[in-house]
This record gives C-alpha cells, sequence and structure tokens, in this order.
C-alpha cells in the first residue's frame, strides 16, 4: 500500500511546467528497490497509523499547491488579467482601423486628386460613369468596411461575406427587374415619366411619375388646386398601365422582404439584403433620377464599389501589416483552459474539503466562460483557412482538444455536489486513499503532454498504471467507505475514467479527415458553408412568424410613408425610415423600446457628428484638412473600440461610428474657401436624414407594440416549456430503456431541448423586467425556477450517467452510439441492469410527473394573474401542508444535529473505527447518555417553533436517536418524517416508499462488491440514489418559491 501513495510536490500555477507524474515516482521507486513480492504484500500491510501519518504530511504540500493554484482563477484574478490582454488588443485593432479608415479616404484628403472627378464649377462629380461612380458611392462603401471589420481576420471575414451575400441578394433582384423585365420595366419609374413643373427656361424642373403620380413632392405642390389628393396620391392622374406596374413592383418588394425574413439567414446578412433592398427599390420608383435607364446603373455600381472594393479593404485592414487572426488566439486560450481544467481534475480529490471545493467551483465557471470563448474563436477561425493547409490542420487539433476538455469537465459539478453530502469523518477517511489524488495527478500529466504533443504515449501509460493501482487500493479500503464517500468516489472515477478516454480519443484521431468523394466532399461543402454562414433554409422558432409578420408590416408602412413623403417635413422617395427599420431591425421577437430607441441614438449622433465635422473641416486647406483627419480618426477609433470592448453598447457605437465614417466625406469633394451653397445643402440633408429616421423608428416601434409579444408572455410561455420539457427528460431518464442506444440518443435530444429553454428563458428575463407594465413582473421568481430548473436537469442528466457508464466505455455525446453500445455490452458483466432499478425510477418517475405538474399548475396560476381556480387553491393547501411542515422538520433536524455534535465533543465520542471495534456495553451507554442530554436541546427549540414541532422533534428523538448516536448523519430523516406525518394525515395519498427501494437495491448490490469502483455495484446505487434525492430536491425547492406569491 505505502508503494501506490504518491509523492505529492507543490505544483507551478502554470500548468505547461512538466513535472513528474506521482505515479512514474513510485514506480521508479520500486524498480530501484528491487524488492521481491513478499515485501511488497508486507509494505503493504503496514502500520495504518505510519501510512496515515505520512499521508498527512505529504498532503499538507499537496493541499496547500492546489489552494494557491486555485486562487488564481478565483475572486477573477484570471478573468482580470486576460481582461487586461483583451482591453490592449481591442485598443490596438480599433488604432488600426481608424488608422485604414483614413487611408482609404486619402483620394479625398488630398483634394487635387479628388478634384480630377469633380467640376469645379459646380462642384457636382463630371458626367462621365466612373467619375459618378467614384464620388457617389465611395462613403457606401465605407460604411460597409466600417459594418464588416471586427476584432480578428476570421470574424471580419464572416461578416464581409455575409454582407457581400445581402447585397447581391439584392442586386440580383434588380437585374430581374431591370433586366430580365426589361422590355416592360426597364429603366423604372423614370422611363415613364412626365414633366410636372417647367423652369424658366423651358426646361423640366420636377417630374412626375406615370406609375403613381403624387400630390406633392414634399416641398412643391404637383397636382392641380382642388384636385382628389387621398394618401398624397393623385389619383386624377393615375393610368390602368401605371398601375399595373407599380402594383407589381410593390409585390415584388413585399415578396423579397418577406422571403428574406423567413429563411434562416444571419442577421447581418438579413440587414444588408433588407437595407440595399430597399434603397435600390425606392431608386428605382423615383422617376427625377435616370439611375437605371442607362449602364451602369445604380445597382450594379453601387455593388461594384461595396462588394470587391469593400470586402477587399474590410480584409485589409486586418491583414497587413500583421494578420489578427482568430486561430492564434484559440491557441493561446487553449493551453489556459488545458491548465484549467488539469487544474480541476486533479484537485478532485481535495474537494471533500469546503475550502478546496469553493475555490475549484470558482474555477470551474472560469474554465467554462474560457471554454465558451475557446469555441468561438475555433468557429471563427473556420473563416481564416476554411479548413485547408497547415491552419486547417491547427484548427482540427483544436475542435478535438476542446472535445476533450468539455469531456473532462462535464461530471466535475456532480462531483463537487456529491462532496457536498460528506461528513468529517468521510473526509478525514478519503484523505487516506491516496491512490485517487495519484490518477488524477496522472491524468493531468497526460492531459498536459497530449495537448502540448510530448511524451503522450508515456504519460498515458503511467495514467493507466496509475488507474489500475486504484482499482488495487480500492478493494483494500471498500468495507471503510460510508455511503456517502462511495458516491463520491465513484463520481471521482468517472470523471478520470471519461477524462482519460477522451484524452486517448483526442491523440488517436487524425489531423484532417480522410480522402472523400466528389459528391461526399460537395454535399459536406454546401452543409459546412450553410452551418458556418449562418444560412437555414427556414427558421423553425416558434415566435419566428410573428417576428416575420411584425417587421414585413414595419418596413412596408415605412417604406410607403417614405415614398408619398409628409410635406413639409420629408421629400417623397425617401428610403430612409425603411432602411433604418432595416438596420435597428433585432431577431428578439418581443417589442424593447429601449433597443429601438438606443440604436436610433446610434445613428442620429453618427450623421449628426461626422456632418459637423464635414461642415467645419471640409475646406481645401492644409490646416483644416488636417483638422478634419483628426477629427476623422479619432471618432472612427473611439467608436470602434467601444464596439469591441462593450457587448452593451457595442452595436450602438458601431451604428455611430459607421454613419459618421460615411457622413464626414464631403459629397462632391472639399468644397472652395468661398463656397456656402454647399453648406446650405449639407444641412438640409442633415435634417431630412434626421427627420426620415427619427419616422422610420417611430413607425417601428408602434408596430411592434400593436403586433408583438410581450416578453413577459414569452418568458411566461418558454417556463412553462421549460417545465413540460423537463418532465419529458425525466421520464427519458427513468422510463426508457437504460441499457440500449436508443435510450442515450432520447436522453441527449430532451436534454438538450430543456437546455435550450432555459437558456432562452435566462435571455428574456431582463427584458420582462424592463418591461412596462400594469402588473409588476415577478423577476425573483423567474430567477429562482430558472436556477433549480437548470440543477434539476443536471441532475437527472448525472443520475442517467451513472446508470450507463461501464468501465474503459464512453460516455460523450460525440461518441457514436454504436460504440457506446458494444464497448458498454462487453463490460457489462456482474453490474445491475435495467431489471434492478426499474422498480425505483417507475416510483420516482411518479413523484416526479407529479412534482412537476403541481409547479406547473402553479406557475401558470401566478404568472397569469389571473384569479385563482378551486383545482389550484386545493394544490396549493395540499402543498402547503407538505412544504412548510418539512421547513420546519430541516430547521428541527438541523438543531438535533448541532446537538449532537456539541454532545459528541463534550462526551468525546469515539470514531467510526473505534466504535465498530467498541463492545456492545460501551453502546448502550454513550446512546444511554445522548438520550439524556439531546430531549433539552431539541425542546427548547421546539418552544420556539410551536407545538407542530415539538412532535416532529419527539418523532426524531425516539424513532432516530439510535442511528443518530451511531453515525453522526441525519439526512434521510426529513424524507422518512414527512412519510410518517402524511400517512396519519392521508394514508390513502402517501408516497410510495422509497427508503424501501433503496434498501433492497443496496442489498442487492451489496451481494456484488468489486474492485473496481465503476464497476462496484454499491457505489453505483449511492450515486444514483443521492442524485434522485437531488432531482425530488430541486423540484421541493420550486414549489418552495411558488408558495412564497
Amino acid at each position: 500500500f505505502l508503494c501506490y501513495l504518491p509523492v505529492m510536490q507543490e505544483r507551478h500555477v502554470d500548468a505547461r511546467v512538466p513535472l513528474m507524474p506521482a505515479a512514474e515516482e513510485a514506480m521508479q521507486l520500486s524498480e530501484m528497490s528491487g524488492r521481491s513480492q513478499a515485501t511488497e504484500r508486507r509494505a503493504r500491510v503496514m502500520s495504518e497509523d505510519a501510512v496515515r501519518n505520512r499521508w498527512t504530511r505529504q498532503s499538507t504540500n499537496s493541499l496547500r499547491g492546489e489552494l494557491n493554484a486555485l486562487d488564481s482563477y478565483s475572486k477573477g484574478r484570471r478573468s482580470d488579467a486576460r481582461a487586461r490582454q483583451v482591453l490592449v488588443r481591442h485598443i490596438f485593432v480599433a488604432l488600426r482601423v481608424a488608422t485604414w479608415t483614413v487611408v482609404l479616404y486619402s483620394p479625398w484628403i488630398i483634394w487635387p486628386w479628388g478634384n480630377i472627378w469633380v467640376d469645379e464649377a459646380t462642384d457636382k462629380a463630371k458626367h462621365w460613369p466612373l467619375a459618378a461612380t467614384y464620388v457617389n458611392y465611395w462613403s457606401s462603401m465605407v460604411l460597409q468596411v466600417l459594418f464588416s471589420v471586427h476584432a480578428n481576420l476570421g470574424t471580419t471575414v464572416k461578416l464581409t461575406c455575409q454582407g457581400v451575400l445581402g447585397t447581391l441578394i439584392s442586386c440580383g433582384n434588380m437585374v430581374f427587374l431591370n433586366d430580365v423585365l426589361g422590355s416592360w420595366l426597364g429603366g423604372g419609374a423614370a422611363n415613364d415619366r412626365v414633366c410636372a413643373i417647367y423652369a424658366d427656361d423651358g426646361s423640366c424642373s420636377i417630374y412626375q411619375s406615370t406609375w403613381l403620380p403624387l400630390c406633392n413632392n414634399g416641398s412643391r405642390e404637383l397636382a392641380q388646386s382642388g384636385a382628389f389628393c387621398l394618401f398624397n396620391v393623385y389619383w386624377a392622374q393615375l393610368e390602368f398601365a401605371g398601375f399595373c406596374k407599380m402594383l407589381f413592383v410593390s409585390s415584388n418588394f413585399l415578396f423579397i422582404v418577406v422571403l428574406v425574413l423567413t429563411m434562416g439567414f444571419d442577421d447581418n446578412s438579413r440587414m444588408f439584403a433588407l437595407s440595399t433592398h430597399v434603397y435600390f427599390i425606392m431608386a428605382f420608383l423615383d422617376p427625377s433620377t435616370l439611375n437605371f435607364m442607362r449602364f451602369p446603373t445604380l445597382s450594379f455600381s453601387y455593388t461594384l464599389m461595396t462588394v470587391p472594393v469593400g470586402a477587399a479593404a474590410a480584409v485589409l485592414m486586418l491583414s497587413f501589416p500583421t494578420q489578427i487572426l482568430a486561430l492564434n488566439d484559440a491557441e493561446e486560450l487553449a493551453r489556459e483552459c488545458v491548465g484549467a481544467v488539469g487544474l480541476l481534475v486533479e484537485s478532485l480529490p481535495g474537494t471533500t474539503a469546503g475550502l478546496t471545493r469553493q475555490k475549484a467551483m470558482s474555477t470551474l465557471e472560469e474554465t467554462n466562460t474560457m471554454l465558451q470563448e475557446l469555441d468561438v474563436l475555433i468557429e471563427t477561425a473556420w473563416f481564416e483557412c476554411f479548413d485547408f493547409a497547415g491552419r486547417g490542420a491547427r484548427r482540427q487539433r483544436l475542435i478535438r482538444l476542446s472535445r476533450a476538455l468539455h469531456a473532462c469537465v462535464r461530471r466535475i459539478p456532480a462531483t463537487h455536489h456529491t462532496a457536498e453530502a460528506l461528513d468529517v469523518e468521510d473526509m478525514a477517511f478519503l484523505q487516506t486513499f491516496g491512490a485517487v489524488r495519484t490518477c488524477s495527478s496522472a491524468v493531468r500529466d497526460f492531459l498536459t503532454t497530449a495537448s502540448e504533443d510530448r511524451g503522450a504515449i508515456d504519460a498515458a501509460e503511467l495514467a493507466d498504471s496509475a488507474v489500475e493501482m486504484m482499482h488495487e487500493d480500492f478493494a483494500v479500503v471498500r468495507d471503510e467507505l460510508s455511503q456517502e464517500s462511495c458516491a463520491f468516489v465513484f463520481m471521482v472515477c468517472g470523471v478520470l475514467q471519461d477524462s482519460l478516454l477522451a484524452i486517448k480519443r483526442y491523440e488517436m484521431e487524425p489531423s484532417l479527415p480522410p480522402r472523400k468523394t466528389f459528391l461526399k466532399r460537395l454535399k459536406d461543402g454546401v452543409r459546412v458553408i450553410s452551418q458556418h454562414f449562418g444560412l437555414k433554409l427556414l427558421d423553425k422558432a416558434s415566435t419566428h412568424p410573428r417576428f416575420v409578420i411584425r417587421n414585413s408590416i414595419s418596413i412596408s408602412l415605412a417604406f410607403w410613408i417614405g415614398f408619398i413623403g409628409l410635406y413639409n417635413v420629408i421629400p417623397a422617395y425617401a428610403s430612409t425610415p425603411a432602411s433604418v427599420v432595416a438596420v435597428v431591425i433585432y431577431t428578439y421577437t418581443g417589442a424593447s423600446v429601449n433597443i429601438s430607441l438606443s440604436r436610433i441614438n446610434g445613428i442620429v449622433l453618427g450623421k449628426v457628428i461626422g456632418t459637423m465635422v464635414q461642415l467645419a473641416f471640409g475646406v481645401q486647406n492644409a490646416g483644416w484638412v488636417a483638422c478634419w483627419t483628426g477629427c476623422t480618426w479619432g471618432i472612427v477609433a473611439f467608436a470602434f473600440f467601444v464596439y469591441l470592448h462593450s457587448p452593451q453598447f457595442g452595436y450602438v457605437a458601431c451604428l455611430a461610428g459607421a454613419y459618421a465614417g460615411a457622413a464626414v466625406l464631403p459629397a462632391g469633394g472639399f468644397r472652395g474657401p468661398n463656397n456656402n451653397m454647399v453648406k446650405s445643402d449639407v444641412k438640409r440633408d442633415l435634417f431630412d436624414n434626421i427627420a426620415e429616421a427619427v419616422l422610420g423608428v417611430l413607425v417601428m416601434i408602434c408596430v411592434d407594440l400593436a403586433f408583438s409579444s410581450r416578453a413577459s408572455n414569452q418568458a411566461r410561455q418558454r417556463l412553462q416549456r421549460c417545465i413540460r420539457r423537463g418532465a419529458a427528460y425525466a421520464d427519458a431518464v427513468f422510463c426508457s430503456d437504460i441499457s440500449g442506444a436508443p435510450k442515450a440518443g432520447t436522453c441527449e435530444v430532451a436534454r438538450r431541448d430543456v437546455l435550450s429553454d432555459v437558456a432562452a428563458l435566462a435571455k428574456l428575463i431582463p427584458y420582462a423586467d424592463a418591461e412596462p407594465s400594469m402588473v409588476s413582473f415577478k423577476t425573483p421568481l423567474y430567477e429562482k425556477l430558472h436556477k433549480h430548473m437548470g440543477k434539476m436537469v443536471s441532475h437527472l442528466a448525472t443520475c442517467h450517467w451513472a446508470v450507463v457508464v461501464r468501465p474503459n466505455c464512453v460516455t460523450d455525446s460525440y461518441v457514436p452510439s454504436a460504440v457506446t453500445s458494444v464497448v458498454a455490452s462487453t463490460n457489462s458483466s456482474n453490474i445491475l441492469t435495467e431489471e434492478a432499478f426499474q422498480p425505483l425510477f417507475q416510483r420516482v418517475q411518479e413523484r416526479v410527473a407529479s412534482m412537476l405538474a403541481s409547479v406547473k399548475l402553479l406557475a401558470d396560476y401566478l404568472t397569469r394573474h389571473k384569479q385563482e381556480e378551486d383545482h389550484t387553491a386545493d394544490i396549493r393547501r395540499q402543498l402547503q401542508g407538505r412544504l412548510y411542515t418539512t421547513r420546519a422538520i430541516k430547521h428541527v433536524n438541523a438543531t438535533a444535529r448541532d446537538a449532537l455534535q456539541d454532545v459528541a465533543k463534550i462526551l468525546r465520542i469515539p470514531t467510526r473505527e473505534s466504535q465498530s471495534e467498541s463492545s456492545d456495553g460501551e453502546s448502550r451507554g454513550l446512546r444511554q447518555r445522548l438520550r439524556e442530554h439531546l430531549p433539552e436541546r431539541v425542546q427548547q427549540f421546539g418552544e420556539q417553533v410551536g407545538e407542530g414541532a415539538r412532535r416532529i422533534g419527539d418523532l426524531v428523538l425516539k424513532e432516530n436517536i439510535e442511528g443518530l448516536s451511531h453515525s453522526g448523519r441525519s439526512e434521510s430523516i426529513d424524507t422518512e418524517i414527512v412519510d410518517e406525518e402524511r400517512r396519519q394525515t392521508d394514508p390513502e395519498q402517501a408516497p410510495a416508499e422509497l427508503e424501501e427501494v433503496f434498501g433492497h437495491l443496496r442489498e442487492v448490490a451489496a451481494q456484488m462488491a468489486r474492485s473496481c469502483p465503476l464497476e462496484d455495484n454499491s457505489c453505483r446505487v449511492e450515486t444514483i440514489i443521492l442524485q434522485i434525492k437531488s432531482v425530488l430536491l430541486e423540484i421541493q425547492q420550486m414549489q418552495m418559491a411558488l408558495m412564497e406569491y
């Protein structure tokens, strides 16, 4: 036994420093000693006191090292260090983007270059195609570039591709209208226009459309005095042929809007598609311009500037002079994750202590955050390599490593939960079980060496040897373990096995996928592109139809208000109202005035600041141009930094920076020193843009309030679905086939469904809390139900895992089910099967279904704010009778337990080992002394809680005093006394005796003891029992939360 004890050393916080594994050191000591097998056997049976004394000295240093290592993750220390690194990186990227933006403006900053394309007499672009493209759409290109750039090259390429996709959709639609249907619709409304007002020289000053003539254009009357003008339409001049064209184009506009909103496009693609579609259609209907009468058309010129030029500029910003790669950030973060996960695995045996467990839980929270960031970076890195060549191999390696790390930490929260059930004697005894610590250290070393591609084979052999040693030592101490200790050892061994198998799988999988046929590659390519670009044929979310209807109405209504205009407010044929709605639109299906107002603030702020800089410094003077350049650089740098670094105001800052960057650019280049005509035009355009943007957002808010579902209603519906799917998941865990592969697939699907609803509920709660309402939203209730529902799902998943896990069996979800079933079938001998657990699971399922039904009913009553029905009132009275009594029992039970500990200290109650060796007479004397002291303590507390609590206290003393004095634990008192009280009040409604089933399972499991913890049925049964009790406790906590209202 001594040969297998680990010689623990203080480990450095950085997991990348190579250390000698404890198992390797033990093997070297054994080989150098050259002792025979008899000598080793004698060493194993050394005095237990000497072994424990040595282990105590070694474990002290080990515990100190673990606490020092865990300290680096607790209280946000590691997150603070990473936050500083992210801050520096974001500042660097913001300054780089601002510098490149100024470089893009260089043709305008050096005004002689700009004047090449500008007529000096009129300050307007010369009438030839290249000049018009160069002057009129340069600001649009800069706007698209600033919308597409992000913190790294991968995200920039992704946003750029999505923007290009959205622009091409709208451009393709214009090709269909103007070219395919050119014989009928070619040239747009300008091809069929008539002159409405003539100038003094006989030329036409204002044109009128024959498709849908207007009474005024926002500033001038176009209809005759006294003409019938409903909705600003000049109905007397309306022609049937023109109206048919208008009706077709309007139908096409609505069809594209509904199509883009219905299909599962990414938000960025949807925004670019809708905004450019609104802009193109409005220009197609405007009779005053010849945008579609000659080549290049408006859509062609716009697409030419924004797609190839804008995309190249956006990618160049993050590529030159050095590439800012998400792949490099992912590899750096992966090294940190490996160190954190290895530390968590190694600290598992030490989590029996409360301080170590708290620090480990804090480290686990930080590790989960880092793993989520790692997954995002890995997903983004696909756009940097498209899984080709060396970068593709590096990304595939990171994917496999991320899977292994997730498998390592998946069951660690359940292990921490199991450690909370241990008492002081269990903690002290498990500290002497050094083989578990040796194995956890070996697994950590294997993870570290495998991630660094050095000596993984030797580390794997040492880890396997450590596992074998742990099995041998478990056989020695098996009879000394309590029920809670069995569950803890089972969970620790299960985590170590899952970690070991996940790391081996990481080592065995190839870096690149095998060669495939052309058709297979084509099919996989379509799937991968749709996955990474966020493309789906349809969005199947239950709230998506309402989202489509609401936003289609908003965009269409804003479009037609901009088309007809408002006299003396906004001009006709204005696309800004509908374009702003397309930009401000968000995927959240409810109405949120705060989001809409904050985003319109960003648009207006950007336009105002950009126009101020243009008017103040856009003059052909070296000093003013230098000021213009500095202001532009500072505005873009600050806005882009806030966009990257602030999750709350990021998109608002993006809108402000992008629109400011586009507004600072003078339309006709830098004006001459004495040219004041341009100033008045710019000021008028600024007012029109602000008025149009505000009008569009007002339309959107009104439609949202009229047609969108309230956030509180969505939260209530999501909560109901969480409870319903939670019950379905419990049915899948407790009722389906336990040993087969279909069971694993059904449970995994049910678990993902309920977790998706739990995550969606967490996102809805802040919106519902901020929503104005006549009845206050019960935020604390929703938060409590959300927390306990998540814990219940976690306990159910652990219970299912405890049933199906087998020695050397992979249980991760990414492993094919066929492999899992085959491996499980080869290692399932002498392990409890479905027949043994079926009686227990059947009764547990009935109780869980009943309890969740009451939770669902009460939650529906409380969240609907309706009058309580008779059935609901009966359920509430029944729960009051149970839960309030249970709460009093817990209080009495805790006091009795405290009293027992105090009396034990006074009477110097011996430990478990000495108790087992004491005589029956001494035990009887001890119980007699306890009977003399405990009633006083419990009676004192009973006087405080009333007559009912005193009866419970007497019941505690009468029925359980002997068990309390012997074991020092009383976790099962609550269930027993509740069942006793219910049998006395209503014998017909008494619950099934779970404790009897627990006892039967323990008896059956005790007859099939094994040397391996994962094969030992007693350990498996205790783990399942603990998880079942935890599930019932979480549901009871939900009931208690509902009873508070």
